[in-house]
């Protein structure tokens, strides 16, 4: 089971901006893919699952060198043959950091 992300606002436009296409244009795409063809990924914040899934995947270390770690882990269960399921609730931990701070943070020698 998967949640999609929400999207918190740090009180600027840009950040605010960037919480706004992950609580929308995100789980929009999931959920009309979810519709079309049946959930084949996990995506978001928070999964729960099997241990025998994870076990018959190879385990958690399968996704470590993936970005997109999320996406792999939830296809590879579904690929096993698992079902993968959307929760209802979306917890708000997607935070979206300030330009002003990426900047300082990015920058910073």
């Amino acid at each position: 089971m998967t949640c999609p992300y929400r999207g918190v606002t740090a009180g600027d436009f840009w950040s605010t901006l960037e919480a706004l296409g992950m609580s929308v244009e995100m789980p929009s795409g999931v959920i009309v893919a979810d519709m079309l063809e049946g959930v084949r990924l996990r995506s978001g914040p928070a999964v729960a699952l099997r241990r025998d899934a994870l076990e018959k995947i190879g385990g958690i270390a399968t996704t470590a060198d993936y970005y997109s770690d999320d996406f792999v882990l939830g296809n590879l269960i579904w690929t096993a043959g698992y079902k993968v399921i959307f929760s209802s609730h979306r917890p708000a931990c997607a935070h979206a950091r300030s330009l002003k701070r990426t900047l300082a943070t990015s920058c910073a020698g």
